[in-house]
């Protein structure tokens, strides 16, 4: 199987990639980030993917956060950008898990209940859905840990503890 790709991939010709910059560039925000071409196709799992690509990127910061947290437990947002970001940031966090985690789990449903003609539930893609899933399940548990052991004694985090309504 593999074998027949790389004899695809080995009879391509070389291509310049950097006569069109501001059209590749669009089609790349357009294409790959915003996900129209798989939203026009078919705008319910367009969608789907579309929300699992976008909270993954947008949720760099909270990883950021992660390894700020990794050094000092109790470090938080307002320590770096202010006491103003740290509220709706964790809202916004756990908005954007709970859209990935509604994407995910409707992704499931079309994998094994719904089951289009052109979807098989193949290990691969189950394993990314499950991976992905428990990515933003053990997110949202790790802010409720954190909350209950340590917001009585860290002001940043009770503040913080008040926005996020899923941790």
């Amino acid at each position: 199987l593999s074998w027949r790709k790389l004899r695809i991939v080995l009879a391509l010709q070389p291509e310049v990639r950097w006569d069109r910059p501001w059209p590749r560039l669009r089609s790349v925000l357009v294409n790959g980030l915003l996900q129209q071409r798989m939203i026009r196709r078919e705008w319910r799992p367009g969608l789907l993917h579309a929300a699992i690509l976008l909270g993954f990127m947008s949720l760099l910061l909270r990883k950021l956060q992660l390894i700020a947290i990794g050094y000092r437990e109790t470090a938080t947002f307002p320590d770096a950008i202010g006491a103003f970001a740290v509220g709706p940031f964790a809202a916004l966090k756990d908005t954007i898990e709970l859209l990935v985690v509604v994407a995910v789990l409707y992704a499931f449903y079309r994998r094994f209940v719904a089951r289009p003609p052109r979807l098989e539930p193949n290990r691969e893609a189950i394993l990314v859905l499950s991976l992905i899933l428990a990515i933003m399940l053990t997110d949202i548990a790790f802010d409720g840990f954190r909350f209950v052991l340590m917001s009585t004694a860290v002001p940043g985090i009770a503040h913080e503890r008040g926005w996020a309504y899923l941790g």
